[in-house]
Order: C-alpha cells, then sequence, then structure tokens
C-alpha cells in the first residue's frame, strides 16, 4: 500500500494512491490543496511497472525535493516532495501496525467449562458494606481498588483523541492485572462490529493476537465480566491452529457500560498459568471499567462540543445571518449524516491570471489580496440568500436553494454574479489608485440535481453537494473569459426573467457524456453597495 501524507499548517492527512492521483488547487482533482502557490493542475503521481512515477505537470512555481526543482522522479519511501506551502511524504508501506492490524477476532468457540467465573458489571458491588467488614483484609482490599482506580483516573486525564486515551488505559492496565496483553475493543454504532481502538503488550510477547467472537459476545449479551481458563486445553479448542499456536491459558473480559450504554469490551490475557486470573481480579476490573467508561463518555463528550463549536464557527462564515439565526433558535436543522437529492444552483467564480499574479507577489501581499477580494464577494452572496460552499484556493463555491428554500434560486444567482462584477468595478479603482494589479473573474452557474448533506468523519464534517451538476459548473468556470458569465441551459430555463444574453455554440465539456447548451449572460447593476429584488 502506497500514500501521501500531506502536511501543511491547516491540516496533516493521508490519501491512498491510485493509478493517477491528481494534485492541485482545482476542485477535480483528487488531492485539491487550497495553496495560492499551487497551479489549478500542479502535478500528478501516476504508478508504472517500476513504481510510482512524480510528475509535475509544467507548474508555475514548480515541484521540490531537498530543495531541487523536479519534473519527473521514481518515487523511494521516504520521499519528501514540496509544493507551495505543502510537503508531500511518500510513503510506500505503513511501519507501525495499528490495532486493528494486530487484532484479529475469530469465530473460535467457548464451552461453559472453559467460563471459570463471571461477576455481572452493577450488580455486585465492587465495595463491600462497612458493616459487613470484619477483617482489616477486607479494608486493604477495598482501599485498593480506591487506590488504583483514582491512580488511573489521575494517569490517563482527559484528552481530545480517544486512541492516545485508550492506549494509555490499556498501558496502566497491564500494570495491574497479571497479563501479558491489553486490547480495548469499542462497539461500532453503524456496523455493530467490535473495532480493536488500542492494544499493549509486555516485551518479548508476540503483538499479533486472536480475539474469540464468542468471549466478546457473551460479555456484552450478559453485561458481565467473564474469567476464562485454560482455553487451550479446552476440548472444543482441538482443532483451532490458531489458539494452539499462540498458547492462551488465561483471559479475563469485562464489558465497558456507562450509564446502560455498552461502549465495548477490555480483553486481558496471558500465556502464562490457567489460573493467572482470580475473582479479586474479576472484581476489580468491574470496579476499574465503571472509570474507564466514564472516561471514554467524557472524552466523547468533549469532542462533540469541540466539534459543534467548531461547525458553528465554519457555518457563521459560509452562511447568510439570517440563515445563522435560525439555525441557533433550532428554527432550521441540520441533517449530521446521510444527504438528500435536491435541484440546486450552483455559482463558481475565479480569478483570472491569478497564478501570475502570485507568483510577482509577496505571499504576505497574495493572501492580504483574497482576504480582501472574498470579504467583498461572500458580502454579495449574502444579500442574494447564497450559501458559501468552500473556497478553492482563489476560486469560491456558492450554492443556491441547497440549506434552505429560496425563490427563484436560478434568477438570484445569475444577478449574484451581475453584483460581482460591477463590486469588482468599483474595487479595482482603488486599486489602480495603489498601482496595484486589478482583478478580474469568470464566473460558470448551473441548475441541476445534486446530493446534498453533510459529507465527511466524524472529526470533520462538511455540509455540501455534489454531482454531475457541480461539475458542469465548475467546468463553465473555466471556459468563461475576464468579466463574463457564462450559463448553462438548464439555469437559463429556470430563470424568470431573461437578462441580456447571447447563445453560444454546443459545449463539450470534459468528463461529461452530453454536449451542452451555453449561454453568455450581462447586465450592468446600478447601485452595488445592495442586492436587487428577485
Amino acid at each position: 500500500m502506497a500514500q501521501l501524507i500531506i502536511h501543511n499548517r491547516e491540516e496533516e492527512r493521508q490519501v491512498e494512491l491510485g493509478g493517477r492521483t491528481r494534485i492541485g488547487r482545482g476542485l477535480e482533482n483528487e488531492i485539491s490543496l487550497q495553496d495560492v502557490n499551487i497551479s489549478r493542475h500542479h502535478a500528478e503521481v501516476v504508478h508504472t511497472d517500476q513504481g510510482y512515477l512524480f510528475k509535475d505537470l509544467d507548474s508555475s512555481n514548480g515541484s521540490y525535493i531537498k530543495d531541487v526543482r523536479i519534473s519527473e522522479k521514481l518515487l523511494n519511501n521516504g520521499d519528501q516532495v514540496r509544493v507551495g506551502r505543502t510537503t508531500l511524504s511518500f510513503i510506500e508501506k505503513l511501519t507501525e501496525s495499528t490495532p486493528v492490524e494486530m487484532v484479529r477476532i475469530a469465530s473460535i468457540p467457548i464451552s461453559g467449562s472453559a467460563i471459570q467465573d463471571r461477576i455481572e458489571v452493577g450488580v455486585e458491588s465492587a465495595f463491600t458494606p462497612a458493616h459487613l467488614i470484619t477483617d482489616s483484609m477486607d479494608w486493604r482490599e477495598d482501599y485498593e481498588k480506591l487506590r488504583l482506580g483514582n491512580e488511573l483516573l489521575q494517569h490517563v486525564g482527559l484528552q481530545r483523541d480517544l486512541g492516545e486515551t485508550l492506549e494509555n488505559i490499556a498501558g496502566k492496565l497491564l500494570g495491574i492485572f497479571p497479563a501479558d496483553r491489553c486490547a480495548i475493543l469499542l462497539l461500532d454504532s453503524k456496523t455493530d462490529k467490535f473495532m480493536p481502538m488500542a492494544i499493549r503488550v509486555l516485551p518479548g510477547i508476540e503483538e499479533h493476537m486472536s480475539i474469540s467472537e464468542s468471549i466478546l459476545e457473551e460479555v456484552r449479551k450478559t453485561q458481565s465480566a467473564l474469567f476464562v481458563a485454560d482455553v487451550s486445553n479446552d476440548e472444543r479448542f482441538s482443532h483451532s491452529a490458531s489458539v494452539i499456536v499462540q498458547g492462551l491459558h488465561s483471559v479475563m473480559c469485562a464489558p465497558i457500560i456507562f450509564d446502560n450504554q455498552f461502549f465495548g469490551v477490555i480483553h486481558l490475557d496471558s500465556q502464562k498459568s490457567a489460573m493467572v486470573f482470580s475473582r479479586k481480579d474479576l472484581q476489580l476490573i468491574t470496579s476499574l471499567v465503571a472509570r474507564v467508561a466514564t472516561i471514554i463518555a467524557n472524552t466523547k463528550l468533549l469532542q462533540s462540543v469541540e466539534q459543534e463549536s467548531r461547525d458553528k464557527v465554519q457555518l457563521e462564515r459560509l452562511l447568510p445571518p439570517s440563515v445563522m439565526q435560525k439555525i441557533s433558535s433550532g428554527e432550521l436543522k441540520l441533517e449530521k449524516r446521510g444527504g438528500k437529492i435536491k435541484e440546486v444552483t450552483i455559482l463558481f467564480a475565479d480569478i483570472r491570471g491569478f497564478t501570475n499574479m502570485a507568483h510577482n507577489a509577496s505571499a504576505t501581499n497574495v493572501v492580504d489580496m483574497l482576504n480582501e477580494y472574498f470579504e467583498l464577494i461572500v458580502s454579495i452572496v449574502f444579500q442574494y440568500g447564497g450559501t458559501v460552499d468552500k473556497f478553492i484556493g482563489d476560486e469560491v463555491m456558492v450554492l443556491f436553494d441547497a440549506l434552505t428554500d429560496v425563490k427563484h434560486p436560478a434568477d438570484r444567482a445569475v444577478k449574484c454574479a451581475f453584483h460581482m462584477h460591477g463590486a469588482l468595478e468599483l474595487f479595482n479603482k482603488d486599486r489602480k489608485a495603489r498601482e496595484e494589479k486589478v482583478i478580474e473573474i469568470g464566473i460558470g452557474i448551473n441548475t441541476g440535481d445534486v446530493v446534498v448533506g453533510a459529507i465527511g468523519s466524524s472529526q470533520a464534517m462538511q455540509y455540501t453537494c455534489i454531482g454531475d451538476a457541480v461539475n458542469i459548473a465548475a467546468r463553465l468556470t473555466n471556459i468563461a473569459k475576464p468579466n463574463q458569465t457564462i450559463i448553462s441551459e438548464d439555469t437559463f430555463m429556470k430563470m424568470k426573467r431573461k437578462p441580456t444574453h447571447y447563445q453560444l455554440p454546443l459545449h463539450a465539456l470534459k468528463g461529461i457524456d452530453r454536449t451542452i447548451q451555453l449561454y453568455s449572460v450581462w447586465e450592468r447593476i446600478g447601485d452595488t453597495t445592495k442586492g436587487e429584488e428577485v
């Protein structure tokens, strides 16, 4: 497996390489980088018989390995290619195994005689009531449970990374119990399957482990901590080579439960004697899993709160204030998962000649110019009820009638485009007075059915739309000349009031299996300080 690890100030992520992986500022690239120093089609990585070949596509600012500009290079494991402000690290094979790779959940049966003891979590008290204690040893045992539980909480603490939290817990549990290995598996609510999240192994012990699916399901069904002894000697395992090879003698498995919600299990095993675990260990693990469950619940809550906070900040940047007010009041709700098919009008606006402009200016000046430009453009978008979907380098993608229903979205999008051109005339007068280059944009607009919804991972969600209609709008932007707006026939036919227009020849667009009728439209907006009625 080959990957590129993408690292810059904004992000660090991994992308698996396929037969051909394109890199650039454009939305159509497999790796789209919002970096003003990167060309729209900057480079590509092609899988050949010799390996993975990096090819620079005559980009303006080039691609570099160790500060040497390259045009083509057969990548070696560990090579780092710099494009703009982004570093692409080529990894042929991951050097460190993940918990999912190290843990195999196997269909290994267990017999009733193999289960030596069990304690139902939450039923049997982990501590002896004070009036029943007659021996000082009981006091010591209960104190030890409290001490270890408190030590676990102090050692782990509250962290944002659940994986790191669980790794710390697994390591601490290995120091408490006479086990060789500790694995923590959480239940995936979508697939209803156990997912290995953390594993810790003592030195000299085989890292890869097989876990009996029967044990996991027994723990889940009964919500009990189990002690399974001498597993490899049970007659029902005589045919199972995987267990014999591992030579497991003792297993202790406990459920992680918080507020009647089953999170997963803690699985400890030993290759030592059959009776390495005892009832006292079962009592102790049932006491500790309650604290582990609390840590997991708090970590998930922290992640949820932080994500909601990030989502709100992101939405405030992309949505009109009137829409944000509806979301905050609960009048409008955004679906967290999935999407729906809806007719949407999509607008792309792109600065013409931006690569040369950025090449001849300092990075600070380019960023200042973009911020000033986007401030103007976004304010106009909001006036017409549009939603800013994303910024792609110098390009902006805008949706009409995606998040909230608006009247005449096609008219709104085209009026918005005219307003952008008009506002830039005044904007450029100030730039000329400061002896700065003018900004000219090309705009493409299309209307069609797309899938609208929240797309992404649990850590990073974006409300957006996908579909051919989006790709067509993007292609129209590439065709549009400076100060030109090109719309598709689908948008033209949806408009309530047709603007001044010129019908263009039928176009065959890249990636679209049909020809598209296009129109060049124009109209001068008199007052560019406010949006017009649509």
